[in-house]
């Protein structure tokens, strides 16, 4: 260093105890400029646990998403097979006490019923 900057640290005969050190430069130019990089760590700091709370809940909801429409279609097909086995069990009683009539109700939820040839 110059004969006109000095150093001041906690180490340095500096009576106020805990302060950080600085660079004072006496010909006027840059005096109090301060070597403290505290602020840029607590910027760091809010810009990493910002991105991780970001990408953790970005990730959450992707997956979530995912599973939560994977579970609904699951629920249609339940839903779908146990109005089959209904309407399956209503022809049956039919047929079995010769019942006039029976009522079945059938949901589409989007989807279609279509009656095919028989395959062999």
């Amino acid at each position: 260093m110059s004969d006109g900057a000095r150093l001041r640290g906690r180490g340095d005969g500096d009576e106020r105890g805990g302060r950080a050190p600085t660079i004072s430069v006496a010909d006027g130019g840059f005096a109090g400029l301060a070597s403290d990089d505290r602020g840029v760590s607590n910027v760091v700091g809010y810009v990493l646990v910002f991105s991780l709370v970001t990408v953790t809940i970005g990730t959450v909801f992707t997956v979530g998403l995912a599973g939560v429409e994977d579970r609904q279609e699951a629920a249609r097909l339940a839903n779908v097979e146990r109005a089959f086995e209904v309407l399956d069990d209503n022809v049956r009683d039919i047929q079995r006490y010769d019942d006039p009539s029976r009522s079945t109700e059938i949901r589409m939820n989007g989807g279609r019923l279509a009656v095919a040839d028989p395959t062999t």
